[in-house]
């Protein structure tokens, strides 16, 4: 419904009678981002990242698992590791459940796995046949090859819940592409009317507003998205990727910079942005542009965490301390912070040692944003295998 500041005082108040569940952080972090609270959103992901380091065992259930897995996408993780060591498992573990399976299909759609993305919700809709989250991934997985079952799955999504934005606002955009503009607008009103702060779905009135020459409606609805998203330069991005989309690359490329210059890192706009370059024939910076991201993933993906086991946890003990250190350059507010943990059953979740550090000397570990979007806290857990007595000297 769009009610931000009511959901993180909600989140608050529950979080003071369960301290432990790194579910209701996760929600909470979601929560600090719709109201532009950042440093709060990002202290909680740190909070779930201690926690489950401290006591990995408390995490091992299957709804925890999936948590951990977002998390590790979330920091720029491996998804192929996620997807076999955390999604996998989970659903192993408890077939019953359908978290995993929709994590899997999610993010099998954001890499385009179709099949992959089919496999897993046939499995949950055995699970849970009333659940319209279910049929909307459903119907964007059969789009590509069969869109009559696509639009059977829509048609059953909102059976199930008239008011799914997610499917409301899904079908606004295959009418936008279908260029009927009327039928879209109304989706999107449906949209508002349940929550009035939904930014993508402003960001798509402006679009229409833009593809019918309405100038000044496209600056009003641009105004009114950039008040409640996620991450500042997603709504520029939606709208310059719709564009795109629809031809519009010069348009569309204008947006993306637009995004670029709020968030510089903004993986997803920096791809697209190389995209339009290339499609207007400006070859040497869009190829320029995609070696950039490319070269910028592959150090996300050196400094991560790898799951080079599965999330179980060892019989015997190791006490270990590990210093985590956190440096936020954006936030001074909160410049340094310094703890030191003493953890037990440290196999649970591993780092892959590279030895690369950030610019300060600290070792970097893997809190990065979503494929670079945004920098992380530097730390480095180690295992008991890394550590050496110089190392434990040195704490």
């Amino acid at each position: 419904m769009g009610e931000y500041a009511q959901a993180t005082e909600t989140y608050m108040q529950a979080a003071e009678r369960f301290t432990t569940s790194i579910r209701l952080k996760w929600l909470g972090h979601r929560a600090y981002r719709h109201a532009h609270q950042p440093i709060r959103a990002d202290i909680l992901l740190e909070e779930i990242e201690r926690l489950v380091n401290q006591t990995s065992w408390r995490y091992s259930d299957p709804v925890n698992r999936v948590i951990v897995g977002r998390l590790f996408l979330l920091r720029g993780g491996d998804p192929r590791q996620v997807l076999e060591l955390a999604y996998d498992r989970a659903q192993r573990d408890n077939p019953g459940i359908i978290d995993s399976s929709i994590a899997t299909a999610e993010l099998a759609l954001e890499k385009q796995d179709f099949a992959l993305a089919l496999g897993s919700l046939q499995k949950a809709v055995e699970v849970e046949a009333d659940n319209p989250l279910v049929y909307f991934l459903l119907s964007r997985a059969l789009a590509p090859t069969d869109p009559a079952r696509a639009a059977a799955a829509l048609e059953k999504a909102l059976e199930l819940n008239p008011n799914h934005l997610l499917t409301r606002l899904f079908l606004a955009e295959r009418l936008i592409d279908q260029e009927q503009y009327d039928a879209a607008h109304e989706q999107l009103m449906q949209v508002l009317q349940v929550n009035p702060r939904h930014s993508q779905a402003w960001a798509y009135m402006a679009v229409i507003a833009h593809l019918e020459n309405d100038l000044s409606g496209e600056q009003a609805w641009h105004t009114i998205a950039s008040q409640w998203p996620e991450e500042d330069a997603d709504v520029d991005y939606w709208i310059g990727l719709k564009l795109s989309q629809k031809y519009r690359f010069t348009e569309g490329s204008s947006y993306q910079r637009r995004a670029l210059v709020k968030n510089p890192l903004h993986t997803r706009a920096r791809i697209q942005l190389s995209q339009d370059l290339l499609r207007l024939g400006k070859e040497k910076e869009g190829w320029q542009l995609a070696d950039a991201v490319s070269r910028s993933r592959s150090r996300n993906s050196r400094s991560s965490f790898s799951l080079n086991r599965p999330l179980a946890f060892p019989n015997h003990r190791c006490g270990v301390h590990i210093v985590h250190r956190t440096l936020r350059r954006r936030f001074p507010a909160v410049l340094r912070r310094r703890l030191i943990v003493d953890r037990m059953g440290v196999e649970s979740i591993t780092p892959t040692l590279q030895g690369s550090v950030v610019p300060n000397g600290m070792p970097a570990h893997f809190g990065r944003g979503p494929l670079g979007n945004r920098t992380r806290s530097p730390s480095l857990p180690r295992t008991c295998a890394a550590t050496t007595p110089a190392d434990q000297s040195s704490l």
